[in-house]
């Protein structure tokens, strides 16, 4: 298993998973995402920026469904937060619909629900947070 930062040759992968953002070339050039492969396979990628300027967020995290909950997750995670430990910081954040298991699998990974709001027509999006 190898994680490190996502270049061109994962552009189209990226792409196929993350249709949230216009800019994906952009953000592998700044070094926004992360990804994790075996057997030079990728399983998955996180996607983050910096909220407020100065708080990690990640704002998209993706494992491929036929590699889920067998610790691909959690091992990108653990790699993200020592990154973030490297550059000083001391807590980083995300969110999660409610109605969604992605929350199950950050609560379970030491995150805590600190707050919420209503996006106009959709589901209630929690905010959590984890103190490095």
């Amino acid at each position: 298993m190898k994680i490190r930062l996502a270049n061109k040759h994962d552009l189209s992968f990226i792409i196929k998973y993350d249709n949230l953002v216009l800019n994906h070339k952009e953000l592998i050039k700044e070094d926004k995402y992360y990804v994790i492969e075996e057997n030079r396979e990728l399983i998955g990628f996180l996607r983050y920026n910096l909220f407020w300027d100065h708080i990690p967020f990640i704002n998209l995290f993706y494992i491929k469904e036929d590699k889920r909950k067998l610790g691909y997750g959690t091992n990108l995670l653990n790699y993200f937060i020592n990154e973030m430990l490297k550059n000083n910081y001391q807590v980083i954040m995300t969110s999660s619909q409610s109605k969604e298991d992605g929350k199950y699998f950050f609560l379970k990974n030491n995150f805590n629900i600190v707050g919420g709001f209503n996006p106009y027509n959709e589901d209630y999006e929690l905010i959590l947070e984890r103190r490095l």
